[in-house]
């Protein structure tokens, strides 16, 4: 029933993407929907652990060039 109303009852892990070409106002969720900083997907990260979920969590970083002048702590 979960399938057929478009409801996921459980997520097995979560994904997101960082790319130099991205935007830290996309969702992160997708290669094409990437963020752009490292920053950005820490705190989809927080957002996310923040709901309760305790999934397995991926960052893709993509091929690119990335500044980061303070340290980044997940």
């Amino acid at each position: 029933i979960a399938g057929f109303l478009g409801l996921s009852l459980c997520q097995a892990s979560q994904t997101f993407y960082v790319s130099s070409d991205g935007k830290d106002s996309n969702s992160g969720e997708s290669v094409d929907a990437a963020f752009q900083t490292l920053a950005r997907a820490r705190d989809a990260i927080r957002n996310l652990k923040a709901t309760g979920a305790n999934v397995p969590i991926t960052v893709e970083i993509l091929p690119g060039h990335y500044l980061q002048s303070d340290a980044l702590t997940f």
